[in-house]
């Protein structure tokens, strides 16, 4: 019986651990593409739910197909690696400093041609 309580007490643990691993934050300073949306400047968190991503700022929340990649080795510093589409800058991937572990998101033209 005092087993049981330990274990379940390990695996809601456990399952809260998971759950932080999860969520990242990242700071964005200037305005950037993602999933069809334009993110202002700010502080962001993001959390991967399955092969979605998910962006959430102040005022701001975003919703993209993208994949977790675990690097070699961890990296120093959070980037955010984009790229010029359209006279845009695009969000390709988010490697998070501290970490082995960098977002990829999916479709990079995806919100290249969105209205601002």
């Amino acid at each position: 019986m005092q087993f049981s309580r330990l274990m379940l007490a390990f695996g809601t643990l456990a399952l809260g651990l998971a759950s932080a691993a999860a969520s990242y934050h990242m700071t964005i300073s200037s305005p950037a593409w993602v999933g069809g949306k334009q993110l202002q400047p700010g502080e962001y968190k993001v959390q991967l739910e399955g092969n979605q991503a998910v962006i959430k700022g102040d005022q701001d929340t975003v919703q993209v197909p993208a994949k977790m990649e675990t690097a070699k080795d961890k990296y120093s510093e959070t980037e955010i690696r984009t790229s010029n589409v359209n006279g845009k800058r695009q969000i390709e991937e988010i490697r998070f400093g501290g970490t082995k572990a960098s977002i990829v998101f999916s479709s990079v033209s995806a919100g290249a041609g969105g209205s601002e």
